[in-house]
């Protein structure tokens, strides 16, 4: 079984080493603060029960669900490398 703890996300490195960076970053997020700490919080369940359950069997859908999670992943670290310490403009 190819699992989350397996899979590497480009530029950070681990699944477990991105959620680290977004656990960080998400805090200064100041108007933001609440809608990031909720994707975190959703993102880190999912990699949570997805090792609680490393001995299911993987069939060909989780391919596809693994990497879009790894997408979602990419693109949250990238906004908040991107926006984290940024006042909002009017």
């Amino acid at each position: 079984m190819t699992g989350l703890a397996n899979i590497v996300v480009a530029g950070e490195g681990s699944i477990v080493q991105t959620l680290f960076t977004i656990q960080q970053l998400w805090p200064s997020m100041n108007e933001a603060q609440q809608m990031c700490e909720h994707l975190y919080s959703l993102l880190k369940k999912i990699v949570y029960n997805n090792l609680k359950n490393a001995n299911n069997v993987v069939d060909s859908t989780d391919s596809d669900a693994r990497t879009k999670f790894v997408a979602a992943l990419t693109t949250f670290v990238k906004f908040l490398k991107l926006y984290s310490k940024k006042e909002l403009l009017f």
